[in-house]
Order: structure tokens, then C-alpha cells, then sequence
């Protein structure tokens, strides 16, 4: 029987119960920055915990080709304001993102929250996309899938000096021929003499959406089923 894994919400309480109060005005829990390296070696700046947490399941969502995750320099003006978007994705039917992770949504009864509704809607046309707001509930629904992604990706980025091109070709023809499977029994072709290098292969398979898995339900281990596009 699975574990049941601990609310994302939780876990954030119990990581704000463990900092102390803040002695100067502002409270910097809510200013956590992060520095992480994508698959591709770009690397972006995050600035809280939800942001994190939406970067996992943004990079774990397989309807999802590629995303961008803004730095000052992808601000777009509007209305004499900046507006900067947390991630701009791209899904594989060609519609674009543009969103904002948040704590709650804005309440479009509330003027104040209309008029910034407006502004981010008007934002995200200029960028060819709709505006999406991506709360912690919808967060805490994927908890299992950014549990594992972000695990994927320490394991990617590990071996990412590594060149693994030839090793991911040779794994996904293997899976073309062998069909679904899990993780261990990939391990057991022995494709290469690092378990750790075919890890990482996998997972920039997954990146690339070139294979599926069942990362959404389960827990990431030699039981993940891996193969084509759709399981």
C-alpha cells in the first residue's frame, strides 16, 4: 500500500512554523529566492515557495512542450506598470500561458482585483497567450508529481556533464520495441554501466515528452512505468 504523502500546504505551515519572526518590517518568508538549473542548463531565479513548487509541475506536465520562467528582461509594461508573469508555456497543441502562481486567486467581484485581472489578461495577449492563475490548492492537488519532478531533475542535473544523447536514443528505441515497462527493468538491460547515467537519460526522455509515465500517481522508483507517448 502507497505512504499517503503529506500536503504541500503542510508542509509549507510546518516550514513557516520553524522560521523565527522577523525582527525588521516585512516578512522575508515571503521572499524566498531559489536558483535552480533547468534541462536545458538555462537557470532561473524563483521567488517563493509556491514558485518552486509551480516550476515541478509545470516541468512534470505532459501536455506542456516548453516553458519559460521570466527575468526582469521579459517584463512587459502595461498601463505604466510592470507585469511580469511567472512562467509563459507553451502546451502541445500550440496554446500559449501566461501565468501567475498564487497563494489565492484574485476575486474578480473585488474592483481592485478586476482592474489587475484586466491588466494581466491585456499583458498576456501581447504575448500571444491567455492569463492563468495557478493557486496552491492546484498545487497541493499535483503534490505527487512535483514530489518526483523535482527529483528527476537533481538526478538529471547530476549527470547533466555528461553527454547523454546517444544513451537516450538507445533507451527510447529499446522501449520502442520492448513496449511499456518500468524503470527496473530498463535498469536490467544494462544500456549502460551507470544506473545513474540511464536515470538521467529517462528523465530527459520524460523532459522531451518523447516517453510517458505514471509520475502523476506514483512515487518515482524502480516500479515507475515508462514506454510510449500515452501508457
Amino acid at each position: 500500500m502507497s505512504q499517503k504523502l503529506p500536503s504541500l500546504a503542510v508542509k509549507r505551515r510546518q516550514k513557516l512554523a520553524r522560521t523565527p519572526e522577523p525582527e525588521a518590517k516585512g516578512d522575508p518568508r515571503k521572499n524566498n529566492l531559489w536558483v535552480v538549473r533547468l534541462f536545458d542548463g538555462t537557470q532561473t531565479i524563483l521567488s517563493s515557495d509556491l514558485s518552486m513548487e509551480h516550476l515541478f509541475y509545470t516541468e512534470g506536465d505532459p501536455s506542456i512542450r516548453s516553458a519559460r520562467y521570466p527575468t526582469e528582461a521579459d517584463m512587459e509594461p502595461l498601463g505604466g506598470k510592470d507585469i511580469a508573469f511567472n512562467a509563459i508555456v507553451t502546451r502541445i497543441d500550440g496554446n500559449i500561458e501566461c501565468r501567475h502562481v498564487r497563494a489565492t486567486a484574485l476575486d474578480p467581484t473585488v474592483f481592485r482585483d478586476a482592474e489587475r485581472l484586466q491588466s494581466y489578461h491585456e499583458a498576456a495577449k501581447r504575448f500571444g497567450g491567455c492569463y492563468v492563475e495557478i493557486t496552491a490548492a492546484t498545487l497541493d492537488q499535483a503534490k505527487q508529481r512535483i514530489q518526483n519532478w523535482s527529483r528527476l531533475l537533481g538526478a538529471y542535473r547530476r549527470c547533466a556533464q555528461h553527454p547523454l544523447g546517444v544513451l537516450e536514443q538507445r533507451l527510447l528505441e529499446r522501449l520502442t520495441r520492448a513496449g511499456n515497462t518500468t524503470l527496473g527493468v530498463a535498469l536490467g538491460w544494462q544500456l549502460d554501466p551507470s544506473n545513474a547515467l540511464v536515470i538521467a537519460a529517462c528523465a530527459g526522455l520524460l523532459r522531451k515528452r518523447e516517453i510517458a509515465s505514471d509520475l502523476d500517481e506514483a512515487t518515482w522508483s524502480l516500479h515507475t512505468k515508462i514506454g510510449g507517448r500515452q501508457l
